[in-house]
């Protein structure tokens, strides 16, 4: 495409934060989280240096204010940054795909800059829908209108050159990261009730068939299912069941910090279906440690499922 701008190539950020002595930055959650659960942390590849990936995850998601497009990339979303050229009253179909976003992605949110450029007035991209307005993208194609800028001798802008970024989540099939994606939705919605429930769902559903299937090992199955869906509580496989196996198993514990965040969401999800507590009572940072717990969690169950398994043959 020919442009009267020079038009830069994409740019992708995914990582787990950064090094709180260099700021260069850690690999991302799913590369990070196994080898900081295996030695309890993680060496920068620039300095040498060990950081405690959970505190340095936690400390992106507690901002304030929240910023989701700082703080989400840190749990395992991603953000693509790349530029466009916006023309006045001419309809532009960015398809996503072109610059990297899988379609099968989530895409969470987008944000514009008009990049000014001196003795050129601005076009601004505005985002058409249809007769029902979507409050997010929705699919994997912006769909814009150029918005003529006009100075103020009168003059009106042409062409522009516009900054986008897009934050958005790689599909996974496993059932528990839909629950995730659900809870980044509400975190970057601003509804932080809404992300409770979901972010303690995620983790239940990647734990609790570790613990089924190791006790299906030594009891019958109908006693299993009985005593698992009677009996046992997550927070009896949290904080008892799991500690002991993997003591037992010499495989490294959860740490104690993220065991606690994991009771606290599970105490805030506990009042939130059984009480009622209004969606104003949950604050930013409670939702923010609830998804990060939750992501770490889900993260221990994928490092530990396949140590115990073997441990158990």
């Amino acid at each position: 495409m020919s442009t009267m701008f020079d038009i830069h190539e994409p740019i992708t950020t995914a990582h787990a934060g950064s090094c709180p002595k260099c700021f260069y930055v850690l690999p991302p959650i799913s590369e990070a989280a196994p080898i900081y659960f295996e030695h309890g942390y993680v060496a920068c590849s620039e300095c040498k240096s060990s950081a405690d990936l959970w505190d340095v995850v936690l400390a992106r998601m507690n901002v304030d204010p929240p910023m989701p497009t700082m703080s989400l990339v840190c749990l395992g979303a991603v953000q693509t940054s790349f530029q466009r050229e916006i023309t006045a009253d001419k309809y532009h179909m960015i398809d996503l795909t072109e610059i990297g976003v899988p379609k099968d992605a989530t895409v969470l949110q987008v944000g514009y800059t008009t990049q000014g450029v001196q003795g050129q007035d601005s076009v601004f991209p505005i985002e058409l829908h249809g007769n029902v307005p979507q409050r997010r993208v929705v699919g994997n194609v912006l769909h814009l209108l150029g918005r003529a800028m006009t100075s103020g001798d009168g003059t009106v802008g042409t062409v522009s050159r516009v900054s986008i970024w897009v934050l958005w989540v790689p599909y996974d099939k496993a059932e528990s990261w839909s629950y995730i994606v659900s809870g980044f939705d509400a975190f970057v919605a601003q509804h932080y009730d809404r992300a409770i429930v979901p972010a303690q769902s995620a983790v239940e559903i990647n734990t609790m068939p570790i613990i089924r299937e190791l006790l299906e090992h030594h009891a019958s199955v109908d006693h299993v299912k009985r005593f698992m869906g009677d009996r046992l509580t997550f927070g009896h496989v949290v904080n008892i069941v799991l500690p002991f196996i993997c003591g037992q198993a010499a495989i490294p514990k959860l740490p104690d910090k993220i065991r606690g965040s994991l009771n606290a969401l599970r105490g805030i999800r506990n009042d939130l279906v059984h009480e009622g507590l209004g969606g104003d009572k949950v604050t930013a940072q409670q939702a923010a440690e609830g998804l990060c717990a939750a992501v770490f969690g889900c993260e221990y169950a994928k490092f530990v499922g396949p140590k115990l398994r073997a441990w158990l043959t």
